[in-house]
């Protein structure tokens, strides 16, 4: 969010020294002007000097509209920087990069009983990248899989194909963790992880969509998950970790 708001306190001000003025036009000399044009992929603004408003030149080439055109997509592209950069920073906050998500699971007793039913729904995470490169999510069963069905909190890890595959060293090999988040003291969190078996398929290099999965059936007791410590406004938290090199 600090690079979002940065970058709109840089477009205001940019955009606050935007000041037009045109020779023999309805606008004052003292309004000044500032054309505005893309150049290279960025913002290239030419300011009038003091000289240039005394001799009454005009700092932009072409007719007025075409100066108002020009500052119309200097303006047009900082917008759609900002809504990049923002929709960039978005993105991260759901996902954590680089190796780390923070998942909250909300509506958690509906979920769970829509997972009563025989298609025993999973619930999937964001997907999110180490800092290597590797892309990965994951899914959690709030009433169980297999043998923890009806008894544990069950959630599974899953590599997919990425971007950065070629550049990546496989079979994968970080240690995975999943934390389940004590929202009360904070001092109560529940953990367990896994070293990755380089004979699986799930840990090969994904030749579709996403690999097959690795986890825990047996992660946490239900009547522990839904204590108040772990579960908060119908809400509970999973932290996945993949450690570094």
């Amino acid at each position: 969010m600090e690079m979002l708001q940065r970058l709109e306190r840089r477009l205001e001000k940019q955009l606050r020294s935007f000041v037009f003025w045109k020779s023999n036009s309805t606008l004052s000399p003292g309004d000044g002007v500032v054309g505005a044009a893309r150049q290279n992929g960025e913002l290239a603004r030419r300011f009038q000097t003091p000289e240039e408003i005394a001799q009454g030149a005009s700092p932009v080439h072409g007719s007025t509209s075409a100066g108002a055109n020009e500052i119309d997509t200097g303006i047009s592209g900082l917008t759609v920087s900002l809504r990049e950069v923002s929709s960039t920073v978005d993105r991260r906050e759901q996902t954590n990069d680089y190796g780390l998500l923070i998942w909250k699971i909300d509506n958690f007793r509906r979920r769970k009983n829509e997972a009563l039913g025989v298609f025993r729904p999973a619930v999937y995470s964001p997907i999110f990248y180490s800092r290597q490169g590797y892309k990965m999510g994951a899914y959690v069963y709030l009433n169980g899989d297999v043998v923890g069905r009806n008894e544990y909190l069950s959630p599974f890890f899953f590599l997919m194909k990425g971007e950065h595959d070629a550049l990546l060293d496989f079979p994968f090999h970080l240690r995975v963790k999943f934390t389940l988040m004590d929202q009360v003291s904070f001092s109560r969190n529940l953990s367990d992880s896994f070293d990755p078996d380089p004979t699986l398929m799930a840990f090969q290099r994904p030749t579709s969509p996403r690999n097959f999965s690795f986890g825990f059936p047996r992660f946490v007791r239900q009547s522990v998950v839904e204590t108040r410590t772990y579960l908060k406004d119908d809400c509970i938290i999973l932290r996945i970790s993949v450690e570094s090199d």
